[in-house]
């Protein structure tokens, strides 16, 4: 009622390390869509070095792949661009745009969670979630050591984790007990990709130089 009073006619999730890039009028995209739920088409920055000026300056991204573009991909030698056998390294589903309308009856973060079985629900390419997930050393270390305190103080983080954050964790652990080197050479192994890697990955459509669509941006002035 809150959004609808508002003039809200779709409502979306979206956190504070991803951006929505339309590849059109975002505003046009959803009135020409007979959906009631759109899925954004999701791509993951990749870091090609330790720091950035913020967390949305990297420009090359993984996209969703195939088992023949994955098998491939570790035919050709880029094993290593998979960590836990997963090419992402966040979360692998995307987020959703839903209409607000009598058909669904709980929200998700991913998506509805209830909803009628006469929802519509459809894949969009023309709107893009850029996920900035890790894009640094220093947030992808504040991260995994508040974890770590967490666990010393008897709450297990890893309830919630998928297979990837869960090896990441104790990696992380172990290179912990190390030093600040084997911190920083993990973080490398796991989210940067090898020039060689780089231009395969590129030929078999994995992965995609993005320039966010700054004209579609609406700014907080507007």
């Amino acid at each position: 009622m809150l959004f609808r009073s508002k003039g809200c006619t779709w409502i979306t999730h979206i956190d504070c390390d991803e951006l929505i890039d339309p590849l059109r009028d975002i505003q046009q995209v959803l009135a020409d869509s007979q959906a009631d739920v759109i899925r954004y088409s999701l791509f993951e920055a990749v870091p090609e070095q330790d720091e950035y000026a913020h967390v949305f300056m990297p420009t090359l991204f993984r996209k969703p792949t195939s088992q023949w573009q994955a098998w491939t991909a570790k035919a050709l030698g880029c094993s290593s661009a998979f960590y836990c056998d997963e090419f992402f390294r966040g979360h692998k589903s995307s987020k959703v745009l839903v209409r607000l309308s009598p058909k669904i009856y709980k929200h998700g973060v991913h998506r509805p969670d209830e909803y009628a079985t006469d929802t519509i629900f459809m894949e969009s390419h023309e709107l893009r979630l850029l996920h900035y997930y890790s894009t640094s050393y220093s947030g992808w270390k504040e991260k995994y050591e508040a974890h770590y305190k967490e666990s010393l103080e008897g709450y297990d983080p890893e309830e919630w984790f998928s297979p990837s954050r869960k090896k990441q964790f104790h990696d992380y652990v172990l290179a912990r007990d190390k030093g600040e080197a084997e911190c920083s050479l993990l973080y490398r192994k796991i989210y940067m990709v090898s020039n060689p890697m780089r231009r395969i990955l590129v030929l078999l459509g994995m992965l995609q130089t993005v320039v966010p669509n700054e004209k579609h941006w609406v700014s907080m002035d507007d």
